[in-house]
């Protein structure tokens, strides 16, 4: 494969990869599970408690929830601080 050709795909691969970083950065945290978790129960930062069924969710799931809510939150607001600086 010429080399040329390699490392375009190369930069379109990182660049793609930004992107879908930025995308995700735009999503508030509060309302990030709630088109995943359609009809469960979410507490005051928008993370899901109970199914549907009335059933709370077991402790590794909540913490995975949490886990990924902590990383969200972060990656929302250096999006927000790179905002503000445009």
């Amino acid at each position: 494969m010429d080399p040329t050709i390699a490392q375009e795909r190369q930069r379109s691969a990182i660049a793609q990869r930004a992107l879908d970083e930025q995308r995700k950065a735009q999503q508030d945290p509060a309302t990030m599970f709630h088109a995943r978790y359609p009809g469960y129960e979410f507490d005051a930062r928008g993370i899901p408690l109970r199914a549907p069924n009335g059933e709370e969710l077991s402790p590794t799931a909540r913490a995975k929830l949490e886990k990924a809510y902590n990383a969200q939150v972060k990656r929302h607001a250096a999006y927000n601080r790179w905002l503000a600086r445009q």
